[in-house]
């Protein structure tokens, strides 16, 4: 309980210090020091922990670690598979992972539409950003600008990022969006 505080209050370090002196060692969840590691940007240490837990844990938050550590390892078609293949009560957070996926194959297309799905679903601006980033990469400079607009009215708040991704630089020349990210 006091690593997953310490994962809460953002401090990685002493979520693994707890999880250290569990006695036995074994006897700390798999899925909790996947976590911490994953935190610390340790994924090469975390994937097999969170591969582990798979085995013990099918909930949806152990598959989306185990699918996000697996495209950092570019274990592509294994985190495909992954979250294809587990039974989502939400179909957006399974295509979210999947957008993911794609983009990390280099299918932005393919990664745009899944965020927009997404979007449609949830109406979260971060889904309607990675539109409108992944229409970018694609070299869909139209499809990036009205995604881009629809991300900043669903809220997305970020400018500092979106007026520094060298993908954007041509959505970013767009009169409007230029001068909304000026404001």
């Amino acid at each position: 309980l006091l690593a997953w505080v310490a994962l809460a209050e953002g401090n990685p370090r002493a979520a693994l210090s707890q999880l250290e002196k569990v006695q036995p060692p074994e006897a700390a969840r798999p899925y909790s020091l996947a976590m911490a590691y994953e935190t610390l940007g340790l994924h090469e240490r975390a994937l097999p922990l969170a591969l582990a837990a798979l085995q013990h844990e099918s909930s949806e938050a152990v598959i989306a670690l185990a699918v996000r550590l697996l495209v950092k390892a570019r274990r592509l078609e294994e985190a495909e598979r992954t979250a294809r293949d587990f039974a989502w009560r939400s179909l957006a957070r399974r295509d979210t992972l999947l957008a993911e996926v794609a983009a990390a194959r280099g299918d932005y297309p393919a990664a745009a539409a899944l965020f927009a799905r997404t979007f449609e679903t949830t109406g979260s601006a971060e889904e309607a950003y990675q539109a409108a980033l992944n229409h970018a990469r694609g070299e869909q400079v139209e499809h990036a600008t009205e995604w881009l607009k629809r991300a900043l009215d669903a809220g997305y708040d970020d400018l500092d990022t979106a007026r520094q991704e060298p993908a954007l630089a041509l959505v970013r020349a767009t009169p409007e969006i230029a001068a909304r990210l000026g404001r």
